[in-house]
C-alpha cells in the first residue's frame, strides 16, 4: 500500500526457516515492495517515474528469488516471491515482476492486475495495482493469487544390496 503522501511502509518481515522478508514500498516511487521469495528478500519500490535513468528501475518491486533444486534431473525453481503492485500511470513497463520468472507480475495503475504465481511452484502472486472509483469509472485491479504448492520429500537412493519384495 503507497498512497500516503510521503510515506514509506516495510515489507513483512522474515520468519525464521520459513522465507524471506518483502521489500519496502513508497509513495515516492509508487511502487509496491516485491514479496520475499525462499531464495533471498524482495525489492524495495524504487522505481523513479520522475526520473527515468534512475538506474534500479529493473528492480522496481521484483519479488525475491526462489530456490532452483534438481529433483529429476532437470534443475527447477519452486517458491519465488510475486512482485509489488504499481500505483501510478507515468510508467507502461508498470513495476515489480515475479521472482525466477514463476512469481506473479504486479499489478499496474487502471489497466493489469496482478497475475498468479506458477502452478506447482508454491510462488507468491503479483500485488494488486491502484483501485480507482469514481462517479464515471473504477477500476480494481486485485493481486493475483499464489502458485499451488507442491510437497517435496527426499531420500538417500541405494547404491547397492538387495531389494527384498514380499507379498
Amino acid at each position: 500500500h503507497v498512497n500516503d503522501a510521503g510515506s514509506t511502509h516495510s515489507g513483512g518481515a522474515a520468519t525464521p526457516d520459513q522465507g524471506n522478508a518483502g521489500g519496502t514500498g513508497t509513495k515516492a516511487t509508487y511502487c509496491g515492495g516485491g514479496g520475499g521469495g525462499a531464495g533471498g528478500a524482495g525489492n524495495a519500490g524504487n522505481y523513479d517515474g520522475d526520473n527515468p535513468e534512475n538506474p534500479d528501475t529493473t528492480l522496481r518491486g521484483k519479488g525475491g528469488p526462489g530456490l532452483s533444486i534438481d529433483i529429476s534431473g532437470k534443475a527447477k525453481w519452486y517458491a519465488a516471491g510475486g512482485g509489488g503492485g504499481f500505483d501510478y500511470n507515468k510508467a507502461s513497463s508498470g513495476c515489480g515482476t515475479g521472482g525466477s520468472g514463476i512469481g506473479g507480475n504486479g499489478g499496474m495503475y487502471y489497466s493489469r492486475v496482478g497475475t498468479a504465481g506458477a502452478a506447482n511452484t508454491g510462488s507468491g502472486g503479483g500485488g494488486g495495482g491502484h483501485t480507482y472509483s469514481n462517479t464515471n469509472e473504477s477500476y480494481a485491479n486485485n493481486g493475483g493469487a499464489g502458485g499451488s504448492g507442491i510437497v517435496i520429500i527426499r531420500h538417500r537412493r541405494a547404491t547397492k544390496g538387495f531389494i527384498i519384495i514380499v507379498s
